[in-house]
C-alpha cells in the first residue's frame, strides 16, 4: 500500500522514521519506509519482522496510519486505491486476523467527517443493540428495529422493537422501552396511528401502543395485517418504511418480493419488482413503482430514490394508474434507473483497512478456489459492495444547499457517501461531493452504517449495527466462515447524529401528537421536512375537515413552496378539500414541482383542465410537468381533438425522449388515427430514428384497441399514401412490428382483407415469376400470415427454394407461424430446403408458440428432427415447456449427449488459456456468440452485463462463468418464461414492471411489453439467461482467443489487432 504525503506537510512527520503499534503481546506491527518521489514522500507500509500474514497486516497498518494522519490534522494526504490481486499472486495467510471492537470513545476518535460537520453519539449498547432501522414518532421519540438474529439465527426469534427517549434533553437517549420482542428477522418500522407498523417477513405487523399516565409505553400483542413477504434472502427482505408524498406509508419490497395476503386484500397480490404502500385510514394495500434492494426514500417534492448493494443510487418514476390509459404499449422505457454519474458500483474512499477475510475471499475467487463474482476488478475493497439506506436530506440543522443532497451508506466500506442531485430531463443525476474522501468514514471496521434518516432536530441520523462481519453467509467459503463469528457484535450497536458545527440544534421539540390541528397547519411551514410531513399525515389521520379553509389559504399564500405542496396533499384526503377553483392556483404556481403535483392530484380527483390551462401546461418549461400532463391526459383533457393537439405539442418538444413517447402513447386511446393525421407534417420532419418509434406507438394503439373501424382507417391511410408528406412507407414496417397478439379474424380483419385481396396475390405473382424485386418486399412479406392459410402456405412453398433469399424466406416464415400455428408440420418438413440460418429461425419461431413446441417434439420422436441439432435457445425453451410431454421428449433425447461436468470442461479449456492468442479471431467469436446479449446493435437491449465491466477479472474466472453460467446467478439475469393467453411463449429477463405491464427482453435483445391481462402463465427459472453448453459452439482455442479479446477491452481504446499472451 502507498500513502502519499505532500512535501509541505513533511515537517509534521519529519521525525517519524518508524511507526509501531504495540499489542498486548508486545510485538511491533508495522514499519514505514519513506522515499521522495516527485515532490512528495511516498510511505510504504510493511510488516515488522516476524509478523505472519504480511499482506493482511499491511492493510491493518495502513488503517492505523490513516487514522493517525487524520487525528494529527494533516491535510492533502491521499491513500491510493488497492490494486487488483493477481490470480497468480502468493495467497494471503489462511489464518485470519480479526479486529477488536472499539469503545464508544475510541469509535468517535476513529471517525473522519467532512469539514464543517461533527458526529455525535445518540445511543449505544446496552440501550440499543443491532439497530437496522428507525423512525421518530410524532412525540419525537426514536423507535428502533433491533435485528439481533442477523444473519443465521432466524429460528431464535430474538428481534425487538425498542422506543428510545432523551428525557434530560442533552441529545443522547437515556431511556429505553421494548414495544415488541420475539420477532424473527425484523427489518422495518414506522409510527402508525395507534401504534407502530413492523416489517418482519413473512409478516407485516401492527403493534398497538399507548402511553400510561407516566408516559411509559403499554404495548399490545402484535397483529398480523399482511403476510407473504418472502424471506428467501436475508439481504433481500422488505425494508425502508417511509411516509410518501401522497401521505401513505410506503415500503420497499426488495429482491425477495412475495405474494401478499392480508386484512384488506381479497386475493393474493404479487409484488414482483414493485414496492407497496398502505393507507393509514383504511389500510388499503397496493403496489407502487420500485424494486431495488435495501434503501428507499423520497425527496421533499415526491421523487423516489432507491439503493441496491452494488447500485448505490437509483431513481424510480412515481406513476399511478390513470383511467383511460392503455395497458398495451409498443415499448416501455425503464421506470427505474441508476443515476450516479460515477456509475452504480462507484469507487469509495474508505479509511478502514479491508478485513483479512475479505482479502482472502477475493484471492480465492480470483483463483477459482471459491465460487462467487469477482467485483471491482479483483480489488478486495474500494468500491460500493454494500450500499444501503439512501436518504434525501431535507433537514434544517445544516445550512441550506443549492442542490438536493442524497446520502448513502456503504456498510461494507464503513462509510457514508453523499451526492448532489442535478437535473437531467425527467431524472436527477447524482454527482460526488467529496473528492477522494467521504462525508463520514471510520477506520473502525466494526462501524456498520445500515440506515439513514432525518429527525425532529433537523440533523442526519445513522443506524450503526456495529458488527464484526456484515456479509451474506452463503458468500463465505467454509475456510473463511469457520474462522469468523457472524454473531460477533450482536450485543452491540450505536446510533449517531451528524450536525453542522456552526449552526444551532434543537435538543427538544414539541410533541406534534399533543397539539391541535390549527397548530399542525402552521407547522406545514416549518423549515424542517420531518415536521412538515409529520404534521401533514397527522392532519389526514385526524380527518381534519375543519381545517380545510385554512389549508386552502396555505396552498394559495404560503411563502414556502414545500408548505403549499404539503397542504395540497392533505386537502386531497379531506372531503371537499379539492375542487377546480382551488386547483387553478397550483396549476400556475411559480414552482414547477407544484404544477406537476397539481396535475397529478387533478387527475386522481377527476378535474378536467380548461383550454387555457392546457395550452399553458403543454408548453410548460418543466419536462416533468409536460410528462405528467401527457401521462394523465385521458382525465385532464377529455376532448379527443384537444387532447391530440396538446399531446402533439408535447411530443414535438422532445420527440427523441422515450419517456415522453411512452406517456403520450398510453393517452392516445381511440384518438391514435386522428393523432397521425393531425401530426402528419410534424412527424415527417422528425429524424427517422425518432419517427419510427412514434409510428409504432400509433400502430400499437390502433391494432390493440379492439376497434375494427380504426384499423380500417389505418389501412385506408396506407392505401391513400400518395402525398409527398405521407408517412405510408414508414408506417407499414411500424404496423408489422406491432402485429403480435392481434388476430386477423378480430379487430384486425380490415388489414387481413387488404392482405388477402392485394398484398398476397402480388407477392405470389412475384414469387412465381421469380421477380428479383421480391427481395425488396421483405416488409410486405411479413404480412403473409394475414393472408388466408391456403395463400400463405402456397406462397411459403414457392419461397422455400434456393432461388429466393433467406431474408425473404424468414420474413414469410415468421409471419406464417405467428398467425397459423397449424402450419408447423409443413414448416418442419421444408427445413431441408432452406439455409441453416433460416432453419434456425424457423425452429426458434416455432418454439415461441405452444403448438410449435409440440410439433417439434413430435418431429424429434418420429426421427425427422435431431434433438442435438436444435439451437441452444430452442433446447432451453422445450426443457422449460409447460407441456409435460414436450419436456419429457427433449430430456429423453438429450440425455445421451450431455456435455462433461463443468470441472472436466474447465480442465480441458484451461490448458490453452494462457497461450498466445489471436485477438482478431477472438473478436470474431465475440461477434458470433456473445455480442447479441452483451453488446447489442442500436434498437436492441442488453440481456447480459457489459463485458467491459467483467474484463478485469482473471481469465480463469471468465472461463468458469462461460462454461458454467449457472454457477452463481445474479437475480436480475434469472430467466423468466411467460406464456400469453393466445399461446405465445416468451423467454428472457424482466427489465421493468408497472401496474399494467411487464417488460421482458429475450435472448436476441428484443423487448416485449406485455399487458398483465395477456399473461396466462409466468415461471422464473433458477438458471441464468446465459446459454449453457457454449463449449459446443466455442472450441478451446476459440475460447482462448475470446477471453484474450475480452481482457484487452480493459484498456480504453484497445484494438483487436495482433496477438496477446
Amino acid at each position: 500500500m502507498r500513502i502519499s504525503i505532500p512535501s509541505d506537510k513533511l515537517a509534521v512527520i519529519n521525525s517519524w522514521r518508524r511507526i509501531t503499534e504495540i499489542h498486548s503481546k508486545g510485538n511491533e506491527d508495522m514499519v514505514l519506509d519513506r522515499e521522495r518521489e516527485n515532490g512528495a514522500v511516498v510511505t510504504r507500509v510493511r510488516a515488522a519482522a516476524g509478523r505472519h500474514g504480511s499482506l493482511l497486516s499491511g492493510f491493518r497498518m495502513a488503517g492505523i496510519l490513516v487514522g493517525w494522519v487524520a487525528a494529527a490534522g494533516i491535510g492533502g494526504v491521499a491513500v491510493a486505491q488497492e490494486p487488483p490481486v493477481a490470480a497468480d499472486a502468493p495467497p494471503p495467510s489462511e489464518v485470519l486476523d480479526r479486529f477488536e471492537p472499539l469503545s464508544v470513545t475510541e469509535a468517535i476518535d476513529a471517525f473522519d467527517v467532512a469539514p464543517g460537520f461533527r458526529i455525535e453519539l445518540v445511543a449505544a449498547e446496552p440501550l440499543v443493540v443491532d439497530p437496522i432501522a428507525f423512525c421518530f414518532d410524532p412525540a419525537g421519540r426514536m423507535i428502533v428495529v433491533e435485528m439481533i438474529d442477523y444473519s443465521e439465527r432466524e429460528e431464535d426469534s430474538v428481534g425487538r422493537i425498542r422506543r428510545l427517549t432523551d428525557r434530560n434533553g442533552d441529545g443522547q437517549m437515556d431511556h429505553a422501552e421494548t414495544l415488541a420482542e420475539g420477532l424473527s428477522w425484523p427489518t422495518a418500522v414506522e409510527a402508525f396511528p395507534g401504534g407502530v407498523l413492523v416489517g418482519a417477513p413473512p409478516h407485516l405487523y401492527f403493534v398497538p401502543v399507548e402511553d400510561d399516565a407516566s408516559g411509559n409505553a403499554v404495548a399490545g400483542k402484535p397483529e398480523i395485517w399482511f403476510t407473504g413477504f418472502s424471506r428467501a434472502n436475508v439481504q433481500g427482505m422488505m425494508n425502508s418504511f417511509r411516509w410518501g408524498p401522497d401521505l401513505r406509508l410506503h415500503g420497499a419490497s426488495s429482491s425477495n418480493a412475495g405474494d401478499i395476503t392480508g386484512i384488506t386484500l381479497e386475493e393474493p397480490l404479487r409484488l414482483g419488482r414493485q414496492d407497496f404502500s398502505i393507507d393509514a385510514r383504511d389500510r388499503a394495500f397496493r403496489t407502487v413503482p420500485g424494486g431495488a434492494q435495501h434503501g428507499m426514500d423520497f425527496d421533499a417534492w415526491g421523487r423516489k430514490f432507491l439503493t441496491s448493494n452494488s447500485d448505490h443510487l437509483q431513481q424510480a418514476l412515481m406513476i399511478g394508474s390513470v383511467p383511460g390509459r392503455s395497458s398495451r404499449y409498443s415499448a416501455v422505457p425503464a421506470l427505474r434507473r441508476s443515476i450516479a454519474a460515477d456509475g452504480p458500483a462507484a469507487d469509495v474512499y474508505r479509511s478502514s483497512p479491508p478485513e483479512p477475510w475479505r482479502i482472502l475471499r477475493t484471492h480465492m475467487r480470483m483463483t477459482g478456489a471459491a465460487v462467487g463474482v469477482v467485483e471491482g476488478g479483483g480489488r478486495a475493497a474500494g468500491y460500493f459492495t454494500g450500499a444501503t439506506g439512501v436518504h434525501l436530506f431535507e433537514g434544517d440543522q445544516w445550512a441550506p444547499s443549492e442542490f438536493p443532497i442524497a446520502v448513502v451508506c456503504d456498510v461494507g466500506g464503513n462509510l457514508v457517501h453523499r451526492k448532489r442531485l442535478v437535473d437531467q430531463g425527467l431524472w436527477k443525476l447524482g454527482e460526488r461531493i467529496d473528492d477522494q474522501t467521504e462525508f463520514v468514514r471510520s477506520s473502525d471496521t466494526w462501524f456498520r452504517p445500515v440506515q439513514l434518516g432525518g429527525g425532529p432536530d433537523g440533523a442526519l441520523y445513522i443506524a450503526d449495527m456495529y458488527r464484526e462481519v456484515i456479509e451474506h453467509p452463503k458468500s463465505l467459503p467454509p475456510l473463511i466462515k469457520d474462522q469468523v463469528d457472524l454473531n460477533s457484535g450482536n450485543d452491540r450497536g450505536r446510533i449517531w447524529r451528524v450536525v453542522a458545527e456552526d449552526r444551532p440544534i434543537r435538543r427538544q421539540t414539541e410533541p406534534l401528537d399533543q397539539v391541535d390541528s390549527v397548530v399542525l397547519v402552521a407547522v406545514l411551514e416549518h423549515p424542517n421536512h420531518w415536521q412538515r410531513r409529520t404534521a401533514a399525515r397527522l392532519l389526514v389521520q385526524r380527518n381534519a375537515i375543519d381545517q380545510v379553509p385554512t389549508l386552502r389559504r396555505t396552498v394559495l399564500s404560503a411563502q414556502l413552496p414545500q408548505a403549499r405542496l404539503e397542504a395540497l396533499a392533505v386537502l386531497e384526503h379531506l372531503d371537499g378539500g379539492i375542487d377546480a377553483d382551488l386547483m387553478a392556483a397550483p396549476l400556475v404556481d411559480p414552482h414547477p414541482e407544484l404544477r406537476k403535483r397539481a396535475l397529478e392530484i387533478a387527475s386522481r380527483t377527476g378535474i378536467a383542465l380548461s383550454d387555457v390551462q392546457v395550452d399553458r401546461l403543454a408548453d410548460d418549461e418543466s419536462i416533468e410537468a409536460r410528462f405528467t400532463l401527457a401521462y394523465a391526459a385521458p382525465v385532464l383533457i377529455p376532448n379527443t381533438a384537444a387532447r391530440n393537439r396538446a399531446l402533439l405539442r408535447i411530443a414535438a418538444r422532445d420527440p427523441a425522449d422515450p419517456w415522453i413517447l411512452w406517456a403520450v402513447e398510453g393517452s392516445l386511446g381511440d384518438g391514435a388515427i386522428d393523432f397521425l393525421r393531425t401530426g402528419e407534417s410534424v412527424l415527417a420532419d422528425w429524424p427517422a430514428s425518432a419517427r419510427s418509434g412514434w409510428l409504432r406507438a400509433i400502430s400499437c394503439q390502433v391494432l390493440t384497441g379492439g376497434d375494427r373501424a380504426a384499423v380500417e382507417q389505418l389501412v385506408n391511410y396506407l392505401r391513400d399514401s400518395d402525398s409527398p408528406r405521407s408517412l405510408g412507407n414508414a408506417l407499414l414496417p411500424a404496423i408489422i412490428a406491432e402485429l403480435g397478439g392481434v388476430r386477423p379474424d378480430g379487430a384486425g380483419l380490415p388489414l387481413a382483407q387488404w392482405v388477402k385481396e392485394q398484398i398476397a396475390p402480388d407477392l405470389m405473382k412475384q414469387a412465381e415469376d421469380r421477380d428479383p424485386a421480391l427481395a425488396k418486399a421483405v416488409d410486405r412479406m411479413r404480412l403473409v400470415g394475414w393472408a388466408s392459410p391456403q395463400q400463405a402456405r402456397e406462397l411459403l412453398g414457392m419461397l422455400f427454394t434456393p432461388f429466393h433469399s433467406s431474408p425473404v424466406q424468414q420474413a414469410a416464415l415468421v409471419a406464417l407461424v405467428s398467425n397459423d400455428p397449424a402450419a408447423a408440420a409443413e414448416i418442419l418438413e421444408g427445413l431441408s430446403a432452406v439455409t441453416p440460418s433460416t432453419a434456425e429461425l424457423a425452429l426458434t419461431t416455432l418454439a415461441a408458440r405452444v403448438e410449435g413446441q409440440a410439433a417439434i417434439a413430435r418431429a424429434i420422436d418420429s426421427g425427422k428432427l435431431s434433438a442435438e441439432s436444435l439451437p441452444v435457445d430452442v433446447k432451453r425453451m422445450l426443457s422449460e415447456s409447460r407441456d409435460a410431454a414436450v419436456k419429457k421428449t427433449i430430456e429423453k433425447h438429450l440425455a445421451s449427449v450431455q456435455s462433461p461436468p463443468p470441472g472436466e470442461l474447465y480442465q480441458t479449456y484451461a490448458k490453452s488459456l494462457h497461450q498466445d492468442a489471436d485477438l482478431v479471431q477472438g473478436e470474431a467469436v465475440f461477434r458470433r456468440v456473445c455480442s447479441t446479449c452483451h453488446d447489442p446493435q442500436p434498437g436492441f437491449h442488453r440481456v447480459g452485463p457489459d463485458l467491459v465491466t467483467v474484463s478485469d477479472q482473471p481469465k480463469e474466472q471468465i472461463l468458469l462463468s462461460v462454461l458454467d453460467p449457472n454457477r452463481e446467478v445474479n437475480p436480475k439475469y434469472a430467466r423468466v418464461q411467460i406464456v400469453t393467453i393466445d399461446g405465445q411463449v416468451l423467454s428472457g429477463i424482466i427489465t421493468d414492471e408497472s401496474d399494467s405491464t411487464i417488460t421482458l427482453v429475450d435472448s436476441q435483445g428484443k423487448a416485449f411489453p406485455i399487458a398483465r391481462g395477456d399473461i396466462d402463465e409466468l415461471q422464473t427459472s433458477p438458471n441464468s439467461v446465459m446459454p449453457e453448453e457454449l463449449n459446443k459452439e466455442i472450441t478451446p482455442v476459440q475460447m482462448r482467443d475470446l477471453i484474450a479479446y475480452l481482457v484487452t477491452r480493459r484498456a480504453e481504446g484497445s484494438t483487436s489487432t495482433g496477438t496477446a499472451p
